[in-house]
């Protein structure tokens, strides 16, 4: 993308606020439904269309699954929203710790400590976070480090989306940057790694570094040995 459409961004690092549209699955008769409905959320359609196609597959009734940058409006997270309907024991954390009154809630005491045990949960998911730390290498091992044998791994980081502080905003990962970012060879395989446009408003067109253009993601499905 040209210097230009980024610098243009650069004065105040602000993020356009725009209503955006949430997927939210439910598990009915042992059959995924996907609905998509209005409301304001900290992710997009995009980010959420994409991990409704390689990541939802995998994510099976019953599992004990971890929800990593989960953000302030925690209640929001449809992953949260819809643990009762798959039979989750769902938990989250977020380096801010958020909703730390809730009992599925797990502190981070420390920028790459999440204070669980290892090997602990079958799937650890993280949404539109991982643009937001500091060393993406150090954020994929502590959230790989949480997947027990045979679980998964699953994040998504924007490609497109403009400039957005909370409180730095450090990454765009294309494929291949997805792919080096958990450097833990013989241990996890990748399932999917894919950048795609699937979804996207008119109002999230208007908060990519092109504005009104297509909104892009990249996501990494992974399954420990």
């Amino acid at each position: 993308m040209p210097e230009s459409d980024i610098d243009a961004n650069d004065a105040d690092g602000s993020f356009t606020k725009a209503t955006c549209t949430v997927i939210e699955a439910s598990i009915s008769s042992a059959k995924r439904r996907t609905r998509i409905f209005g409301g304001k959320n900290q992710m997009h359609s995009n980010a959420l269309a994409i991990f409704d196609k390689y990541a939802m597959p995998h994510l099976k009734p019953g599992m004990r699954v971890l929800e990593v940058g989960i953000g302030k409006r925690y209640w929001l997270s449809p992953y949260r929203k819809m643990a009762a309907d798959m039979k989750w024991d769902f938990h989250f954390c977020d380096a801010g710790n958020f909703g730390d009154h809730e009992p599925d809630f797990i502190r981070q005491s420390r920028e790459y400590q999440i204070d669980c045990e290892p090997v602990s949960f079958d799937a650890v998911i993280s949404q539109q976070t991982i643009e937001h730390v500091r060393n993406p290498f150090k954020f994929m091992m502590e959230l790989a480090s949480k997947v027990k044998n045979g679980g998964i791994l699953a994040v998504v980081c924007p490609v497109s989306w403009e400039r957005h502080r909370n409180p730095i905003d450090a990454w765009r990962l294309l494929p291949d940057g997805m792919r080096a970012a958990l450097d833990a060879p013989g241990v996890f395989d990748a399932i999917a790694i894919k950048m795609e446009s699937l979804a996207g408003t008119e109002a999230e067109k208007a908060c990519q570094f092109h504005k009104g253009g297509d909104v892009y993601d990249t996501i990494g499905v992974w399954r420990r040995k």
